[in-house]
């Protein structure tokens, strides 16, 4: 592995429950678009862990 960039998911309670990463053979940078887009990613991943960590409310 050359590259590596990395977005922790974190809970409302500040538990980092992992990471959101990309990989690579290649040496390379983030530009801002990229950087964007994984915390982005990041935040909807969480978005959904969280919703499936609350009660139903049905």
């Amino acid at each position: 592995m050359i590259f590596y960039a990395g977005a922790l998911p974190r809970m409302p309670s500040g538990l980092v429950i992992g990471t959101l990463c990309i990989i690579g053979q290649e040496p390379r940078t983030l530009d801002m678009t990229e950087m964007t887009i994984l915390t982005s990613l990041r935040d909807l991943l969480l978005e959904e862990l969280v919703s499936r960590s609350e009660p139903s409310h049905e």
